[in-house]
């Protein structure tokens, strides 16, 4: 079956899904539920056919579809079992920070808006306040779109993926990468898996693009994942950078001295960002003085 023909079938799925867990529900806002909706289906049919890797087309092309489809249902899902068995204890707070933080907006108060940027929890809690000014106070909207956002993290491991191993067969990661029940289930709401998924996807493809050939782009998509999830996760950023740099040191290259120039310039610029890193990541672990050793074994247990 073609990707054209499950355009009908997606809309009405997406939709019907999220009807019926309204119905059976009373989480949300309905006008700023309605715009999520129609936003993430109209988007999804545009940009999907876009998105999906050129290699084996047709069949990327519906396993996004069928992905997107199952990120949904998994995100209502879990909004329901939250609800019931966990209380939703790091969503609720997210919730009612975005709230404020939407008001706030509205009301021209961005000075109080940037004086609540921070790590952590006090940016999961802006980054809310910024999509219900948006789109409106809805939590299960906001449970949809994070889990959007999570989804296009699986994209951009799988287009990573194909960058970095462009000889091998991308179909068996593509199928796990977009549908395996533990990254359909997890990060699929509000909250910080979500967002890290899609930063540290980010990250992947950016390094992914310059693994072999330093670009400007890739640099640029590189840094953004990194900010992203330093922002989210400071430590797991840094551990991010460790693991780039044990990359580039023992990647076989071509011997040329423009690709030895490359590839230690590329090294000086992240061990300089992760020199800046490491302060507010030992404030964020609540140390007040890191070694490099003690830093090594405490940045492993925290992952």
């Amino acid at each position: 079956m073609s990707f054209a023909a499950l355009r009908v079938p997606f809309v009405v799925a997406v939709a019907g899904g999220v009807a019926l867990t309204v119905a059976l529900t009373d989480y949300a806002t309905i006008a700023g539920l309605l715009v999520v909706i129609v936003i993430i289906s109209s988007a999804a049919v545009v940009l999907l056919p876009r998105i999906a890797p050129q290699q084996h087309r047709n069949f990327f092309l519906n396993l996004l579809a069928l992905g997107l489809i199952a990120k949904m249902m998994a995100t209502m899902f879990r909004l329901s079992v939250g609800e019931l068995v966990y209380g939703l204890a790091d969503a609720r707070r997210y919730d009612i920070a975005g709230i404020q933080i939407s008001a706030q907006v509205w009301n021209g108060e961005f000075s109080e808006v940037v004086s609540q940027f921070g790590l952590g929890a006090d940016f999961l809690g802006v980054v809310t306040g910024i999509f219900y000014s948006v789109f409106g106070q809805t939590l299960f909207g906001g449970f949809l779109i994070f889990g959007a956002l999570a989804f296009l993290g699986s994209v951009l491991f799988l287009h990573a993926f194909i960058k970095a191993f462009p000889d091998k067969d991308p179909r068996l990661f593509g199928v796990l990468v977009i549908l395996y029940p533990t990254i359909l289930y997890w990060p699929s709401g509000i909250g910080k898996d979500s967002l890290m998924f899609l930063t540290t996807g980010l990250a992947s493809y950016g390094f992914a693009s310059v693994l072999n050939r330093v670009s400007r782009n890739g640099l640029i998509l590189l840094f953004l994942g990194l900010l992203g999830t330093f922002l989210i996760r400071p430590h797991i950023a840094l551990i991010g950078v460790a693991a780039i740099v044990i990359t580039i040191i023992f990647q076989r290259t071509s011997g040329s001295p423009k690709a030895i120039l490359a590839r230690f310039s590329l090294v000086a610029i992240i061990g300089l960002s992760a020199m800046l890193m490491v302060r507010q990541a030992s404030s964020y672990l609540q140390l007040d003085t890191v070694t490099p050793a003690f830093a090594i074994g405490l940045l492993v247990t925290r992952a």
